[in-house]
Order: C-alpha cells, then structure tokens, then sequence
C-alpha cells in the first residue's frame, strides 16, 4: 500500500501514531514541511490473507495550542485504530 500526502498549509504536518494488524511499513511516514509532500509505504511480507491492515495518525498544527489530528487507515482496520 503506498500512500501520499501532499500538504497544502503553510502548516507543518507530523506523524503522530501507527497501528499495524497486519504488514510492516516500507518507508516509514516522515515530518511534512509547508507546501511539501511525503510518500509513504508498506507492505505483507507474510502473505497474510488480510493483506496490509495499517493506520497511521497525523497532526496539522497551527500552533503550539491549536491543531487538527487525522488518520489515514485501511478500510478493514478502523474500528481497532485508536
């Protein structure tokens, strides 16, 4: 599964948390500088039938008092993804 985010804040984003039900990262998520981007990627080096079952959480933060977490997660890992 290879993911992009592409910031378009002048804003910096940081990766906050990671869940794995299943895989393991190939190149893990990185900070995201203002206007910028980062690719992210992982993998099922087992060959687990589920495949990848990831989450990732992320924080856009405006300040050091004001900020917006979100998450990137598989659609079969949601509910465990905290």
């Amino acid at each position: 599964m290879q993911c992009t985010i592409k910031n378009a804040t002048q804003f910096d984003i940081v990766p906050l948390a990671h869940y794995f039900k299943s895989g393991r990262f190939l190149k893990s998520p990185e900070d995201i500088k203002s206007f910028g981007q980062m690719v992210f990627s992982s993998s099922n080096p087992d060959y687990k039938v589920e495949g990848v079952l990831a989450g990732s959480a992320f924080r856009l933060s405006f300040s050091s008092e004001r900020y917006l977490d979100f998450a990137l997660v598989s659609k079969h890992c949601y509910k465990d993804f905290k």
